[in-house]
């Protein structure tokens, strides 16, 4: 009988300790996702710090046919003192895509799932362009749509940029 006891106690103490185990590796998964390692940040009230002008944040891509790419091609300037960084660009929808061009070097194509470890460094005074792709033949819809990119920035007055578009896909 005090075998089956010890066996009971050894299993019950095992299995505590094997969900704390799964427990912290998953906290640590998801703590650590999502954050792009390096980001330089400052304070709004710093005296030199980035600062983006993105040239526009809401557009209509008018009439798109289900089989149509569109693209729009969206200047973003950096008017700060101190290099802007962007990352964690993602969008709203599988069919929506978005890439930086800074200095002639084209970024990864980023969509709804995103890829965190990419960073952008745009210098002060310079100018990087946003790609917004819809290819709507990925995700067919009829009728008035709307779509969105994410990206991050360490501009500390405009951190979370958010670029809206709309179209109506015949």
């Amino acid at each position: 009988m005090k075998t089956a006891g010890v066996d009971k106690i050894f299993f019950i103490v095992f299995g505590i300790f094997l969900l704390v185990v799964i427990m912290t590796a998953v906290l640590f998964t998801f703590s650590s996702s999502g954050k792009t390692a390096g980001v330089t940040t400052y304070s709004a009230t710093d005296k030199d710090k980035p600062k983006i002008n993105i040239e526009t944040a809401d557009f209509d891509f008018g009439q798109v046919g289900v089989e149509e790419t569109k693209v729009k091609e969206i200047k973003i300037k950096n008017e700060g003192t101190k290099p802007l960084e962007m990352t964690n660009f993602s969008t709203s929808c599988d069919c929506t895509f978005a890439q930086v061009v800074i200095n002639g070097q084209e970024s990864p194509k980023f969509s709804m799932h995103g890829s965190p470890a990419w960073k952008g460094t745009l210098e002060p005074g310079k100018e990087a362009t946003l790609k917004a792709i819809y290819e709507p033949s990925i995700m067919p819809v009829k009728g008035k749509v709307g779509r969105v990119i994410y990206f991050k920035t360490n501009d500390p007055l405009s951190s979370d940029i958010s670029i809206r578009f709309t179209a109506e896909v015949l």
